[in-house]
């Protein structure tokens, strides 16, 4: 089940999209602020909303003279329909094509010329934008940026320029075995939620988008009280705050548009669906439903895929890989969503190995239901992940994409218990977590013709 750059379900598609212009006041009100902290955190992660319902989230990290600019808005694939599946990556791809004040490619040439990067994510959940730049060049690209959100050009050659580019995009997707096996096996998961579709959309649905629909996904879901504008490094609070503030004061909030998203249940039935293609291995995709992001059982989840499928430590990597030599690659993970999760791990095997390397990955998920992992393998999954996270937390970019996917989950309060949440799990809450939620796989199988 594609989202994009990872390949496995939930990859995020490297994507960029805009934000909507409208005119009215508000003011900065230091009363909503919030610092989120703990005794052991120098910088902390502070928090604020503005009157126009404007998110800010900023944490000052004065290590390298670097700074991030991140926007992030709470709409992805998750808020288009039938008829513009794919929009919000077709927005992605013009967002930085110049604005109503700015020519196609003046954006790159101030970010250049300053030795700063830009890019861009979307996913079904939500769509990033970033720049990072060196933190004394901030105040030149800061404009940029916020003028390619409020006031995008919708250029209809740039438009037409990048429904090709993006075509071809999905017509490579459609040639890697790996990106077409899980964007294949996510229709067959999810019955209806739009989860099951990939965040690229659909041949159809993209060369028949038009310049009104790319607009009115804009002028409906990119407003303030949809936006967290987030901000990491060697900067001054107070002085972002300011720039904040100021930047934005015209922009005008507009009430959202409520979704009424079928619900998703856990499969109680097996499911196996096979499909061949001119390919010369087998590609075997095994899923279940999980709760949503939200959920208590997601850190317990979390050390289960790093024991489970996640790493050269991991059971599956070890026997099916090493000790039995059934498969050439077995690549997977827990993706929590908004409305639900999905575990998803893919098998490459040869087509005389894949029915064995299939029996025994689901033998080996059956035996975490009975038998309590060993203290070891606890351990080394919980450690993986506090690494994992502390080698996160050195990077701007990479703190400043952690505050925006909990912001937009709605767990932004975690962000400093992530780590003791992780140390509480036990083998215990392993096998219940499996008992729980592993209750009848999804199988979706590519064979050679």
């Amino acid at each position: 089940m594609s989202n994009k750059t990872k390949i496995i379900f939930p990859v995020i598609l490297s994507v960029l999209i805009v934000l909507t212009a409208f005119a009215i006041r508000f003011y900065y009100s230091p009363l909503r602020d919030i610092n989120l902290s703990q005794p052991s955190e120098r910088n902390a992660l502070f928090f604020t909303k503005l009157d126009n319902g404007l998110s800010i989230t900023v944490k000052e990290m004065h290590q390298l003279p670097l700074v991030t600019m991140q926007f992030w808005v709470n709409t992805g694939s998750r808020n288009e329909n039938d008829s513009n599946r794919g929009v919000a990556h077709i927005f992605e791809h013009i967002f930085f094509k110049g604005s109503k004040f700015q020519k196609t490619g003046e954006f790159l040439n101030v970010i250049e010329s300053v030795g700063g990067d830009f890019n861009a994510m979307t996913s079904f959940d939500w769509t990033a934008f970033f720049i990072v730049v060196p933190s004394d060049k901030f105040h030149i690209v800061f404009p940029y940026f916020v003028d390619l959100l409020l006031n995008p050009a919708f250029n209809q050659s740039e438009i037409s320029k990048e429904l090709q580019v993006i075509l071809e995009e999905q017509r490579t997707d459609f040639n890697v075995p790996l990106r077409y096996a899980s964007t294949e096996f996510g229709k067959v998961l999810v019955e209806k939620h739009p989860y099951r579709n990939p965040v690229i959309g659909y041949k159809s649905t993209i060369a028949n988008m038009t310049r009104d629909q790319i607009i009115n996904f804009y002028n409906t879901w990119y407003v303030p009280n949809n936006i967290n504008v987030v901000v990491v490094g060697d900067i001054n609070t107070e002085n972002v705050l300011k720039m904040i503030s100021e930047a934005f004061k015209d922009f005008k909030p507009k009430p959202l548009p409520k979704l009424n998203l079928p619900k998703q249940p856990m499969h109680t039935v097996q499911k196996y669906n096979v499909t061949e293609r001119r390919i010369s291995n087998d590609y075997a995709v095994i899923g279940y439903i999980l709760p949503d992001a939200q959920s208590q059982d997601i850190p317990v989840l979390k050390v289960l895929s790093k024991i489970l499928v996640e790493g050269k430590s991991s059971r599956l990597e070890k026997i099916l890989k090493r000790e039995q030599n059934l498969v050439i690659d077995v690549v997977g993970g827990v993706y929590p969503f908004k409305d639900f999760g999905v575990f998803e791990l893919i098998l490459t095997a040869s087509p005389d190995k894949k029915a064995l390397a299939l029996v025994e990955t689901l033998s080996q998920i059956n035996k975490l239901k009975t038998d309590l992992i060993s203290d070891q393998e606890l351990e080394t999954g919980k450690m993986l992940l506090i690494a994992e996270r502390a080698r996160k937390l050195e990077n701007i970019k990479e703190v400043g994409f952690e505050i925006g996917k909990m912001w937009i989950a709605g767990t932004l309060d975690d962000y400093y218990n992530y780590v003791p949440k992780i140390k509480k799990v036990t083998k215990e809450d392993i096998r219940r977590v499996v008992k729980k939620y592993f209750l009848a796989p999804t199988i979706f199988e590519v064979k050679p013709k």
